[in-house]
């Protein structure tokens, strides 16, 4: 069961304090990583296709925040932008054996990944190693199409909060192949975003957020929010926005209700001037802004 919701007045800067109309649209900046074999082969290319095909879904995920359908029931307002946008800044391609095969579990894994590529990776920028969130792209093949957050710390939950600002993602050039046909990518990349800003899953009762009206579950059959542990949808209530906007505004103040480590509020800075970005992407940045 989820906890009971402290009062406003005894937690300054509550989520539940956010005023919606008065927010100004905040973007997450995100950065791609594709890992391919040694020769090349088996994920993304540094190719149009492919680059567009990625930059497709940051764009569907953004048509998903600024048209936020109507849930099912309603509980409070229903919030039609969500005034949370990602921000597309790079897409970066590797030859790498470890990481074209990297799994969650295994010899190499999805940490092990994050740490040569990111925290230890001296050709990313400060901006880039701190203030965006990395979208690692195994080439692995597997089962089934997924999304996971990252935790590096020991015995912490999985990216609950934003502990590391790193996603990791298998089988998504599978989806891209058409050997998996699934929910949307760009809205599933946002459900671990939501995961990242203290969103449990919707139905599973973990944080704040997790119910249809009061502490009654959503009805399956209407069950359509972008939080659902498996083929959710395009709906998000008026408790989950307000909840993303808190940790992208203040940090982990709340910490009744968010990993009190949260990064969240460094992932929407504004990229330096002088940051170009990749070639092939600088000259189209300004349609996800």
């Amino acid at each position: 069961m989820q906890p009971p919701i402290e009062s406003t007045t005894q937690i300054p800067y509550s989520f539940q304090e956010i005023d919606l109309e008065k927010e100004d649209v905040k973007y997450i900046n995100v950065i791609f990583h594709s890992f391919r074999d040694t020769l090349g082969n088996g994920n993304f290319k540094d190719t149009l296709p492919d680059i567009e095909w990625l930059k497709s879904q940051i764009k569907r995920g953004n048509d998903f925040l600024s048209n936020v359908e109507k849930p099912v029931p309603l509980v409070g307002k229903h919030i039609k932008d969500a005034k949370i946008r990602m921000r597309l800044i790079d897409i970066k391609f590797y030859n790498s054996a470890n990481g074209a095969s990297a799994t969650v579990n295994g010899a190499y894994s999805h940490k092990d990944l994050y740490r040569e590529y990111v925290l230890e990776n001296d050709s990313l920028t400060e901006f880039e190693k701190k203030h965006c969130v990395h979208l690692l792209l195994s080439g692995v093949v597997p089962r089934a199409y997924g999304g996971r957050n990252i935790c590096m710390q020991p015995g912490c939950r999985d990216g609950f909060g934003f502990q590391n600002n790193v996603l990791y993602f298998e089988g998504m050039y599978q989806v891209y192949t058409k050997v998996f046909d699934i929910w949307g990518v760009g809205e599933h990349i946002m459900h671990e975003v939501g995961h990242g800003l203290g969103l449990g899953h919707y139905e599973r009762k973990y944080g704040p957020c997790t119910s249809c009206e009061g502490t009654k579950p959503c009805p399956p059959e209407d069950c359509k929010n972008f939080m659902k542990s498996n083929n959710g949808g395009k709906q998000a209530t008026e408790c989950q926005i307000k909840l993303m906007h808190h940790l992208l505004k203040y940090g982990p103040i709340d910490t009744n209700m968010i990993n009190p480590n949260g990064k969240a509020h460094f992932l929407i800075k504004t990229p330096p001037e002088d940051y170009a970005g990749q070639t092939a992407l600088s000259s189209n940045l300004k349609q996800f802004k």
